[in-house]
């Protein structure tokens, strides 16, 4: 058998924290058993699509600026990027909870779709359970000492590639394997 490199043994660990990630949130409940959920695991030149695309976005004039660089830089030097959204109309649950502001489900069905960094409306019991999916994911990873933190802005950036279009809205985690974890201390 040929010898393996800690190089190889971190990229294993990181191909299966992916897939475990992917696991722990396909599984995790959701409101009236239905899943809405799109997963994906993004590597090398996907991952650096993503990036590309953070970069991009702080040219836009806005004040969040050094934090889309800062995410951007924190994306890039990751090992891989978990995506985990929901699908494009995904719909509600039918519970006319009233939670998304509108009269009914029925009702919720009808407005207008909005377009900003992601698709709304959203119904609350489908955003609950992408909350509790990506709190099972990086629970995974975490449990697995694979360094990660979930990134509004990187979803954000997913919503504008090629993937975009399946997503109302979509939030990413970056994992990396290193001796220190570079997503807490940064600046802000």
């Amino acid at each position: 058998m040929p010898e393996l490199t800690s190089n190889d043994l971190e990229k294993s660990a990181i191909d299966i924290t992916l897939a475990l990630m992917a696991a722990a949130a396909r599984t995790a409940p959701k409101a009236m058993g239905i899943d809405a959920l799109v997963i994906l695991g993004l590597t090398g030149d996907e991952k650096n699509e993503i990036t590309t695309i953070m970069k991009a976005l702080v040219a836009k004039s806005d004040p969040t600026f050094p934090k889309w660089q800062r995410d951007a830089g924190n994306v890039e030097n990751s090992d891989a990027l978990f995506v985990v959204g929901l699908k494009k109309r995904a719909g509600s649950t039918g519970v006319n909870c009233q939670a998304c502001g509108h009269e009914s489900c029925e009702a919720f069905g009808k407005v207008p779709k909005t377009e900003g960094h992601f698709r709304g409306p959203t119904c609350i019991f489908k955003a609950v359970d992408l909350g509790i999916a990506i709190g099972s994911a990086v629970k995974t990873a975490g449990l697995l000492n694979v360094d990660n933190r979930i990134m509004y802005r990187a979803g954000a950036a997913v919503m504008k590639s090629r993937w975009g279009d399946k997503l109302s809205l979509a939030f990413a985690v970056p994992v990396k394997l290193s001796g220190k974890s570079p997503f807490f201390d940064r600046p802000i």
